[in-house]
């Protein structure tokens, strides 16, 4: 009897472990900042990484937007992928409104760090509020939980 509480000890202190393990890997964030602006003007929303849990070697997204309300005008490169090999954010072929991001390095980005991945730009079409999201994570940041960035019209 005593023999069979210590395996079940063990097993649930292995179990908590990982889980415990676990949550700790997938705190890491992925998120847009928020932007206001008017029409006919120019916003720039950062897509930034919180707290990276582990190196990161390569990120791959796509960014949602509703391009009614705003036409993507370009990229920068942020400043933790500005090493990196290879970097493109663009709009997907046949795909209004959804833009592709990816890169990768030969090195990494060091765990435990927070920064931009990259800046997008955007005219101002219509007056309308909107939201930017985060979809088909993969690469080193999969898994990673998202905050969507929201536009606001700032009309007078």
């Amino acid at each position: 009897m005593v023999q069979r509480l210590n395996i079940f000890q063990i097993n649930l202190l292995v179990f908590l472990s990982v889980f415990v393990f676990a949550q700790l890997a997938i705190s890491a964030e992925l998120e847009i900042n928020n932007q206001e602006r008017d029409v006919g003007g120019r916003v720039t929303f950062a897509v930034i990484i919180n707290d990276t849990p582990d190196d990161i070697d390569s990120v791959e997204f796509n960014v949602l937007y509703d391009n009614h309300i705003l036409s993507f005008e370009g990229w920068e490169t942020g400043s933790l992928v500005s090493d990196f090999v290879f970097f493109n954010a663009a709009v997907i072929k046949g795909r209004e409104g959804i833009i592709k991001v990816a890169g990768f390095t030969n090195s990494h980005i060091a765990s435990g760090l927070s920064g931009e991945i990259v800046r997008l730009e955007f005219a101002v079409k219509e007056c309308t509020n909107s939201l930017l999201e985060l979809v088909d994570l993969s690469g080193a940041v999969e898994g990673f939980s998202t905050i969507q960035g929201h536009f606001k019209c700032s009309a007078e």
